[in-house]
């Protein structure tokens, strides 16, 4: 065989080599640096999005013969981010029981496997049609000292069947005032003690900007009320 094509085949052996090995890196990388998933099945049955909701922006939402509540207090899981990852979560998250005809409740289920909870006094969820609208604290884990951002707070929506999680909205102040509405989420921003800022940010999108606040309502806000 001529020197040239040996020498063609070597080379070609070593950079095969060298995409193999890249691809095994790709792969161990990938199963180090896990991520949250939303994924999940569709509870059964899946709720009644067109039924009447009483309490929203509480702990506990009745929508026609269901009710919606959390299960109990965790306070901040900050050992590790994993613990509130969605799917995670049972007692702090969001629970579905059932009206039965005698009125007590039943076939208990948990819809939003995540810790909800944060230090703003509007804490609490609400339910438009077919989606739950809340907050939990960020899983998410500094990569440098490894330590979980309990500064970070996230709104995020899921289907009352336990499906199509969103992420809406990640701010870093988890005391900051909100309020849920069928069509936007309002936000009070006082980050900047001369400028405090009432943000809206558009519910009926299908995809959101995590870091995006929305549009600004008013500037300059001394107080705010949310009936």
């Amino acid at each position: 065989m001529p020197l040239s094509k040996r020498g063609d085949i070597v080379m070609r052996r070593r950079v095969l080599l060298v995409i193999v090995a890249i691809a095994l890196l790709c792969c161990v990388f990938g199963a180090l640096v896990a991520c949250e998933s939303y994924k999940a099945s569709p509870i059964d049955p899946v709720g009644d999005k067109d039924a009447t909701v009483e309490s929203n922006g509480g702990l506990a939402v009745k929508q026609g013969n269901y009710l919606y509540f959390v299960n109990g207090y965790t306070g901040y899981l900050t050992a590790n981010g994993e613990d509130n990852w969605f799917g995670n979560v049972t007692k702090g998250a969001i629970v579905r029981a059932t009206y039965k005809e005698d009125g007590t409740l039943g076939d208990y289920v948990v819809v939003v496997p995540k810790s909800i909870m944060a230090d703003s006094e509007d804490v609490g969820f609400s339910i438009f049609g077919e989606y739950i609208y809340y907050v939990s604290p960020s899983p998410d884990e500094d990569r440098n000292s490894g330590s979980v951002k309990t500064s970070t707070l996230q709104f995020l929506r899921t289907k009352i069947d336990g499906t199509d999680t969103q992420l809406i909205l990640s701010i870093d102040n988890t005391s900051i005032r909100y309020k849920y509405t069928s069509k936007a989420l309002f936000i009070y921003d006082t980050s900047d003690s001369e400028n405090k800022i009432l943000y809206a940010k558009d519910l009926t999108k299908n995809r959101f900007k995590k870091r995006d606040k929305g549009t600004v309502i008013a500037e300059k806000v001394t107080s705010v009320w949310f009936p």
